[in-house]
Parts: structure tokens; sequence; C-alpha cells
């Protein structure tokens, strides 16, 4: 990016309202980015993946390419298709990083508890 937009961008994030929309618009970008190169690497079709699901080929596009409002739920759904689980890690702006991971205790039953750890 030239120097002139760089300082640019950087006069508009101090905008909360701008910087909001780009923290929305690189999360999306990032999630959507990540699943893309799994299917990708797996040699999975979206039409696949839209079967699996039973959803159309269509919506899985619009998912894919940040037309359409994917919820947790959904992204929970798509990564249980694909083989994998969503991991979500929030991390400070001066770059430190607090990960919460699911803790899984099977009971010995069928049934099994999650609980959430927040690692530093």
């Amino acid at each position: 990016m030239p120097a002139d937009h760089k300082d640019y961008r950087s006069r508009l994030l101090k905008d909360p309202a701008y910087a909001l929309e780009a923290a929305k618009g690189e999360f999306i970008m990032e999630v959507t980015e990540s699943i893309c190169e799994i299917i990708q690497n797996n040699n999975i079709k979206r039409q696949d993946l839209a079967q699996k699901m039973n959803k159309s080929k269509g919506y899985i596009s619009q998912l894919l390419n940040g037309s359409r409002n994917m919820t947790l739920a959904t992204l929970a759904e798509i990564a249980h298709v694909i083989g994998y689980s969503p991991k979500i890690r929030f991390e400070e702006k001066d770059g430190q990083r607090v990960s919460i991971e699911p803790i899984e205790f099977d009971m010995g039953g069928e049934d099994t508890i999650y609980e959430s750890k927040v690692a530093a």
C-alpha cells in the first residue's frame, strides 16, 4: 500500500465508526478466507458443502464472499461439516493475546460437559 494511502487510512482509523467497520470487515475476511483455504486444501467443492448443510450453492457462495452475514451457529455448522472445530482468540491492539478454548470433560456416560478456559 502506498505511503499516502497508509497515512490516509491511519487518519480514518481515528474515527471510531470507521475503525469499527474496518474491524468488522477484517474479521469477516479472516473467517471466510480460513474456510475457503480449508475447503480448497481438502478438495471440498462448494456444491458438496451446500448439500451437506442442506443449503444452496448460492447461499454458501454468499457466505464465503462476505455478502451474507454468517452467524456463529452457521460458522459452527460449516466447521463441523468440513471436519474442523472453530476456536476464538481475542487480541488486544497492543499485541496481548487471550484465547478462549473449550475444555471437555467426559463423564463416563453419554453426557459430555464443556467449559471454557481463558488462557493468556
